[in-house]
């Protein structure tokens, strides 16, 4: 996940309350969504991918193989006690989690028979080390039954892995040596970039990355994104259509061939309560410091919902919020110009920031004939979900209320009211 950074400046006495930091500006890129019928489920299949991470101290391979195969494991880093077991784990028929163990001997263990028991299915590999601790989730093995006797494959599948969400907050990325390229980041909010790297030489540059997924309702889809002469593309909303769920990732170059599955991408999208989606303007905003009482404007910005939990503001529009003890000559102000994003979700009639996105808004401030320039912190004083405890809010219809912060402290700064958009 994306992480901020909050930053401290020097101000005057008189703006200490109200210090700014990092905020985030939107990215948006068009992608055409296409229904295509030559994608078949089984293209994914004849190309298994391996799951591996660069965070996890091994991984291994193969990934696949009938019962009896030899798995290897490649340390990525060294450990104080040498490996000495590989742990399989698996939610069987009926939800039964399931534990296979099996002895490491010079990197190497061989897959057991009781892998096959409930038939073919995805499998969990953590490692264990000699002093008995266990160094994490390092890989996935699925292994060949069509020749195990008791191979039911109706038990068979891809069904919830031991340990409820662990498997989730240490995703894997899928890969495999023999495409031609990877990609970086794995998951992510609709709008992340994601990195192509070649692990050969292409006849023809690569120009296009297809999303690929069959959805609920049975329909093959196709997404695609241009890349970029970085080697880099971007997802949108598309791949959020129907909430979260696996992509593969093809490469297509220049020339318009295929260069086969190279990945999958598992889009972040978070739950947005109905009411919000759409465009809002803010017609009424409160300051709630004492230091600010009686300060007039700041309104005018504009904050933008959309289904898969983006949260967009542009504050190019804003007023001017002028301070009470101002002379009319020469007025302390506060001007918020830029943009800032986040993916939020909700819940109950609350709002939380699951992700705050690129940097780009600032405040101008003005007093006693001084100009400073900030960042602001988090999403500014429009930001819903941006304050510490308090991102209750009220919609209804055309009208929408909540507090705000632009703080360091994440305490509220503002009550915001805003009126919906119409197109």
């Amino acid at each position: 996940m994306l992480h901020s950074t909050q930053q401290a400046h020097a101000q005057p006495p008189k703006f200490r309350s109200w210090k700014t930091g990092a905020c985030f500006a939107i990215f948006v890129a068009a992608i055409t969504l296409g229904i295509y019928h030559a994608f078949t489920p089984a293209t994914a299949t004849a190309q298994r991918l391996c799951e591996n991470s660069d965070s996890s101290v091994a991984n291994i391979s193969p990934c696949t193989g009938p019962t009896g195969t030899t798995i290897n494991i490649n340390l990525q880093r060294t450990l104080k006690s040498p490996p000495a077991a590989l742990i399989f784990k698996r939610a069987v028929a009926g939800g039964v989690p399931a534990q296979v163990r099996v002895g490491v001997s010079g990197l190497s263990a061989a897959a057991p028979a009781e892998l096959c028991t409930g038939g073919s299915g995805r499998w969990e590999v953590w490692l264990v080390d000699a002093a008995g601790a266990s160094q994490g989730f390092i890989g996935a093995f699925w292994p060949d039954c069509s020749a195990a006797s008791s191979g039911s494959s109706g038990a068979g599948g891809t069904g919830p892995t031991p340990g409820g969400g662990s498997g989730a907050s240490q995703r894997l990325c899928e890969n495999s040596d023999a495409a031609v390229a990877s990609i970086s980041p794995c998951t992510g909010p609709t709008g992340t970039k994601i990195t192509v790297t070649l692990r050969r030489k292409l006849a023809s540059p690569p120009k296009t990355l297809l999303f690929k997924r069959v959805l609920a309702s049975g329909v093959p889809a196709q997404v695609r994104a241009d890349i970029s002469s970085g080697l880099t593309a971007t997802t949108t909303a598309q791949i959020c259509a129907e909430g979260g769920g696996k992509w593969e990732v093809w490469l297509v170059d220049a020339a318009g061939a295929s260069q086969g599955l190279i990945g999958v991408f598992w889009p972040a999208c978070g739950s947005m309560d109905r009411c919000l989606l759409g465009s809002w303007l803010a017609t009424s905003v409160t300051p709630l410091n004492k230091s600010a009482s009686g300060a007039t404007g700041g309104a005018g910005y504009r904050v933008t919902f959309t289904a898969d939990g983006g949260e967009s503001i542009d504050y190019s529009t804003t007023a001017p919020l002028v301070f009470p003890d101002s002379t009319p000559a020469n007025p302390d102000t506060f001007t918020y110009r830029g943009n800032a994003s986040a993916h939020i979700s909700t819940a109950n009639g609350v709002a939380k920031i699951e992700t705050l996105d690129q940097q780009a808004a600032v405040v101008h401030l003005a007093s006693a004939g001084r100009k400073f320039v900030q960042k602001i912190p988090g999403l500014g004083p429009g930001g819903l979900g941006s304050t510490a405890n308090n991102n209750a809010y009220t919609c209804a219809g055309d009208t929408l209320e909540y507090r705000a912060s632009d703080a360091v402290d994440k305490h509220p700064t503002f009550y915001v009211k805003l009126k919906r958009q119409k197109h």
